[in-house]
């Protein structure tokens, strides 16, 4: 149902209808506000992130804040929320504050501008306020390149 209404608002809004729709999942959904250090807003970023098993350096070590350790298998192994996918949402863009379904999941759905419904669900949600940008700093453990996005097409 909400699918149906975000796509009569879409019509309604002046969009052209989109010709795909596409369904994305992830483990976890950030709404991340940035600050300078007099406190001014700088940007909000929505962050897409996978709780994947990573394999660190002492360098990139430090950049974590606290452990992210499990046992698996009898081994102690380095799991943590990966970025995979982000942008920048803008003040007179999309609504991208994800809401929460009757089945538990946060979802957001947005016109990507190019013929495309985009649907975001995750299971976690967090809204942020940093004085750093986490995309970034998560780049030193992930290169951008190394991340899986968004779907181009809808599953088949």
């Amino acid at each position: 149902m909400s699918t149906f209404v975000a796509i009569l608002l879409l019509g309604a809004s002046g969009h052209g209808m989109p010709t795909l729709v596409v369904h994305d999942h992830f483990d976890r959904v950030e709404i991340n506000h940035i600050y300078d250090p007099l406190g001014q807003w700088q940007l909000t970023q929505m962050l897409c992130y996978d709780f994947k098993q990573v394999h660190l350096s002492d360098d990139q070590r430090e950049l974590l804040d606290g452990p992210n350790w499990l046992w698996l298998n009898g081994k102690k192994r380095r799991w943590m929320y990966v970025v995979q996918h982000w942008h920048i949402v803008t003040p007179d863009g999309p609504h991208l504050y994800p809401h929460k379904n009757k089945a538990g999941l946060y979802y957001v759905i947005y016109h990507d501008g190019k013929d495309v419904l985009r649907k975001i669900t995750a299971p976690v949600y967090e809204e942020t306020h940093t004085g750093y940008d986490p995309e970034v700093v998560r780049r030193e453990i992930r290169k951008a390149t190394d991340r899986r996005g968004l779907l181009n097409e809808p599953p088949k």
